[in-house]
């Protein structure tokens, strides 16, 4: 299938922009801060050029191999609220975290029209062997990922296609999760922050006696932007009269990380105590999700929880 070009860009843009829609980029803690050095949201290829910290990825190979390392990658959907806010129904699956939050960017579809070429794609680019001219969808497929194009009902908030509906109407014989991702071929490599971010959100993280939503803002209050920033909202599953269910198993997990116990069998240990979070962690592994959840624990110790220790090592 042909990548999509510079001219064709607009129909997915103007889409999302008429249907009150954004695009989002989720990070950790020490590249947002390289970002901002930056002044946008960059390829990796960028911040490795110049010897910017970022956080490591298992695909990071495949990714050089696959020939997208010098793109820049967005998603159509903030995979943060699926933690946040979807509930168990399923006894033999749950919500993860998104493994390359906890920061997620929301910005203008307006700022990628001036990429190149673009890349819509349903499987992930950092899969062994992927292929941008392969697995792209072209242009005038683009409508096809929406479930509604004109909907005059408001309250119709399923924009995106579930994966299995992806499956069918792509007519993908894969069993794998599908979810439209984008990577950019654009200039410099870099979406620039300038008028374009339209608010950054940060999950409920706590470290060594910091939250991360204070570490954003001191990196932003640093820097030489201005930009809006806000606390993650978590569906009300309340335990008393602060706390969700969900921000109990974050508390858990991020307490476990900051003492150095990093692996899926820790983290199940520490949540054994806890019903729903055991409940939540035997649904992860029924579900076999081990892998994303071991991903999740890997990248937020060494992009965020490590950070914030070291900020307040630094005080």
């Amino acid at each position: 299938m042909p990548l999509i070009a510079q001219n064709e860009i607009p129909i997915l843009t103007n889409l999302l922009s008429d249907k009150g829609l954004y695009l989002y980029h989720s990070c950790q803690l020490i590249d947002f801060k390289s970002y901002l050095e930056l002044g946008g949201i960059p390829s990796r290829n960028l911040l490795e050029q110049n010897k910017l910290e970022y956080t490591r990825f298992e695909t990071d190979e495949n990714d050089k191999e696959n020939e997208v390392w010098n793109k820049v990658f967005l998603n159509l959907t903030d995979f943060g609220e699926n933690f946040a806010f979807k509930p168990m129904k399923n006894p033999n699956t749950a919500p993860t975290p998104n493994p390359y939050e906890p920061i997620s960017i929301q910005i203008l579809p307006k700022s990628i029209e001036a990429s190149e070429d673009m890349c819509l794609s349903l499987k992930s680019a950092g899969a062994k062997g992927f292929d941008r001219e392969k697995y792209g969808i072209p242009a005038n497929r683009i409508e096809d990922i929406f479930v509604y194009i004109e909907c005059d009902d408001p309250y119709k908030k399923k924009y995106i296609r579930w994966s299995n509906e992806l499956r069918e109407v792509f007519e993908v014989d894969e069993s794998e999760p599908l979810n439209p991702e984008i990577n950019l071929t654009i200039q410099d490599e870099l979406i620039s922050f300038n008028d374009n971010v339209v608010k950054v959100s940060v999950d409920a993280i706590e470290a060594h006696g910091k939250t991360l939503f204070d570490s954003v803002e001191e990196a932003i209050d640093s820097s030489d932007f201005q930009i809006h920033t806000q606390k993650r909202r978590y569906s009300p599953f309340i335990l008393g009269k602060k706390q969700t269910r969900r921000k109990k198993i974050l508390s858990i997990i991020t307490n476990e990380l900051a003492n150095n116990r990093s692996t899926t069998a820790q983290i199940s240990k520490a949540l054994g105590d806890f019903e729903y979070g055991n409940n939540w962690i035997t649904r992860v592994f029924k579900g076999d999700l081990e892998y994303i959840l071991r991903r999740y624990l890997n990248y937020l110790k060494e992009g965020t929880i490590d950070e914030i220790r070291k900020e307040t090592q630094e005080k």
